[in-house]
């Protein structure tokens, strides 16, 4: 949790960090930054409405902090939004997706995506492909049980070019199982609180770009408020909205991508 003067940002993510970098470049004339590390938010603190802080649990104890702006960037499963009551809404039921990875080698031709039982995606990290294999919600403990032979049958149908190095998938410890759930905030704000990132849009795996979305919710929250807070102002509801108008609907558009290749069947 980083806590510098105006401003309480909650959320271990990119946006998080990157917001912070941002605040801190255009106020750089002031000692701005207390990183607060292992610390957890647990209750928001509020004045007759508007949020004015944080009350979080570290090693040594709870600890208030105070500021004009409390931004939640503590992701999906955040913390900030249900103490806010910030409820998300979602077009799609959960799915499960399986994090694995195989080797790469120069010469592979490998398509982005690929349907079929399931929908497999397939990222190029340089040295090795990040495989992400969409599946209906719950249907992992059928593909267990069927066994891994039959698992790397799946990913070979779907990867030809990989089907010579899915023997190195030699065990179920080598592949995360991640329940996904698209959802967004209808209103990523109240008095005094913003949220941005999964925070408020959680995004699936397809693609690897909700970090992108979240970066870019960051710099957008620093350009539109960093001036106002930089005058010792405190950002109004109608403020915190402009950051929303400006970033929602790339986060829609790249949910409604997403929902679209990976309908999955079984």
């Amino acid at each position: 949790m980083g806590d510098f003067g105006d401003v309480a940002m909650l959320g271990p993510m990119a946006a998080g960090t990157v917001l912070v970098a941002a605040f801190a470049f255009r106020r750089t004339s002031e000692p701005l930054i207390r990183l607060l590390r292992r610390a957890r938010a647990r209750e928001l603190l509020t004045e007759r409405g508007p949020v004015t802080g944080v009350l979080a649990d570290t090693e040594d104890g709870p600890v208030e902090v105070r500021a004009d702006l409390v931004i939640g960037a503590d992701g999906r499963h955040s913390t900030v939004r249900v103490r806010a009551d910030l409820a998300p809404v979602s077009d799609s039921p959960p799915m499960d997706v399986l994090w694995f990875r195989l080797p790469r080698r120069p010469e592979d031709r490998v398509p982005f995506f690929q349907g079929g039982k399931g929908a497999l995606i397939s990222i190029d990290r340089g040295d090795y492909w990040q495989i992400a294999y969409a599946i209906p919600a719950a249907a992992f403990a059928e593909l267990k049980a069927a066994g891994l032979p039959a698992f790397r049958n799946r990913v070979a149908e779907l990867a030809p070019a990989l089907r010579d190095r899915t023997q190195q998938i030699d065990g179920w410890e080598a592949v995360h199982q991640l329940t996904v759930r698209v959802d967004r905030l209808p209103r990523w704000h109240r008095p005094g609180l913003l949220c941005i990132g999964d925070a408020a849009h959680a995004m699936s795996p397809a693609g690897g770009v909700g970090i992108n979305l979240a970066v870019q919710d960051a710099v957008a929250t620093a350009n539109l408020l960093g001036p106002l807070l930089a005058r010792g102002g405190r950002p109004a509801d109608t403020d915190l909205a402009r950051v929303q108008a400006r970033r929602q609907r790339a986060a829609r558009m790249t949910q409604a991508f997403q929902l679209g290749i990976l309908r999955v069947r079984p």
